[in-house]
């Protein structure tokens, strides 16, 4: 099977399927190292900007968060845990944000064009109106 045939979602069907839990680890490590040896990016950097421009996740995010909370020890939560969740909601929303704002201007610039050659075709019908008008003829 190949990895890379594989869109997003099904992977995460998939890791969903998989009952042993060494058995995913192994299927995310593996999808992780493929992604990663694909560029010459450092791994660091790749994670991040697959994260803010592809995908609202990617395997070595999947795989980071994993590890993670498989050495965590099975505590009360803490105040510094609340805190850095807020952290990492307000980072997510500073970068939802930015990303509305690009869209509007994108989108006021699609407008402005449209209405600028909506104004150019509405100028060339007037022209042809008032020569119409000179020669009597329909303009239609």
């Amino acid at each position: 099977m190949n990895i890379f045939t594989i869109i997003a979602d099904n992977v995460i069907e998939l890791l969903n399927e998989v009952t042993d839990n060494t058995l995913r680890e192994k299927i995310i490590q593996l999808a992780a190292c493929k992604t990663s040896s694909s560029s010459s990016i450092p791994n660091d950097k790749k994670v991040k900007d697959e994260f803010n421009y592809s995908a609202p996740y990617s395997l070595s995010e999947v795989h980071n968060r994993l590890s993670s909370k498989q050495t965590m020890v099975n505590r009360d939560t803490s105040f510094d845990d609340l805190k850095g969740e807020v952290e990492h909601l307000k980072e997510e929303i500073k970068f939802i944000k930015q990303n509305h704002i690009i869209c509007d201007r994108r989108l006021t610039q699609i407008e402005s064009g449209n209405s600028k050659g909506k104004n150019k075709v509405d100028e060339s019908t007037a022209e042809e109106n008032t020569l119409a008008n000179t020669l009597n003829i329909d303009p239609k």
